[in-house]
């Protein structure tokens, strides 16, 4: 009987630990798969956000599962699967983590689409005029005033405004005046409010025709499809793509001199698509600017 019992226990402790990482590799599929098939047109943004939802929560469901293996298998004395159930649980938490981020930043980022670092005289598009004046956010800094969009980028951030990160910034009133209506202004006091960082870099020091060629070295090495560069008027235009969903988002970049001397250099970045980029622009506007500056040439002695 206490034979019987035991391997009861033993394939007990199997079960789970193959189960586990069953699970576990079942949700990272689940949680990875929505990114290829929006890239390619096969499922809708909303449905991939679900994919990813429902394989997080899979994920915290193998890593339970993983658990009760790893302690099934200490019981039992079963140590040469003990790593399998620490393998479920750890592509388990990978999992959860992941989407857990970008729910997170969808809380604490304004739902806002577009950054610039002068956002009275915003970097036009040119080039890609056709392409942004098709794409769903449009053309115009302020994502179309009177478009279909403007409904719902001021329902998002009243419900932002309210919540603890919208609560953080001591910009927060003069945000929430300024986007009694959806336009350029509301998307600048947004962007004063909750990214005060952003503005223009000053080169005092460089030439504008050395900042240009920074500025495009820049584009260039962050991976940017390059749109136009024009050397004459020192303006640049890309698109960014992101690795797995397949985002893109368009940049324009404008290199001129400063009133005391030297450079300064703008760049405005604006999604295609979605009334807020999770913070991505601007975290891509910050990027940029520093590899500006560490591709400037070395003072002269």
């Amino acid at each position: 009987m206490t034979q019987l019992i035991g391997s009861h226990n033993r394939r007990m402790a199997l079960t789970w630990t193959w189960l586990s990482l069953v699970v576990a590799i079942a949700a990272a599929i689940v949680a990875a798969l929505p990114g290829p098939l929006y890239r390619y047109g096969l499922i809708s943004i909303t449905d991939a956000f679900y994919m990813v939802m429902y394989g997080a929560w899979t994920g915290i469901a193998a890593v339970l599962a993983g658990i009760v293996g790893v302690v099934a298998t200490i019981l039992t004395r079963r140590f040469r699967m003990l790593g399998v159930a620490v393998l479920a649980i750890a592509i388990g938490l990978v999992t959860f983590i992941w989407p857990y981020t970008i729910n997170r930043n969808a809380h604490i980022a304004p739902p806002i689409h577009s950054i610039s670092t002068d956002t009275e005289h915003p970097p036009p598009f040119t080039a890609l005029a056709d392409v942004r004046r098709n794409s769903l956010n449009g053309l115009v800094y302020g994502g179309n005033p009177g478009g279909n969009l403007a409904g719902a980028e001021l329902s998002a951030l009243r419900g932002f405004f309210n919540r603890p990160a919208g609560r953080a910034s001591p910009r927060r009133k003069m945000a929430m005046k300024a986007c009694r209506s959806w336009g350029p202004d509301c998307l600048a006091a947004v962007q004063a409010a909750y990214y005060p960082a952003i503005r223009p870099l000053e080169l005092p020091h460089v030439p504008p025709d050395a900042a240009y060629a920074a500025a495009l070295e820049a584009a260039r090495d962050m991976g940017w499809d390059i749109a136009a560069a024009n050397g004459g008027n020192r303006h640049i235009e890309a698109t960014a793509t992101s690795f797995w969903f397949g985002f893109k988002a368009d940049i324009a970049i404008d290199v001129g001199a400063a009133t005391g001397g030297g450079s300064i250099v703008n760049i405005r970045s604006e999604s295609r698509r979605g009334l807020t980029d999770l913070g991505a622009n601007a975290r891509r506007v910050h990027t940029f600017l520093d590899n500006v500056q560490q591709n400037l040439p070395e003072p002269r002695s």
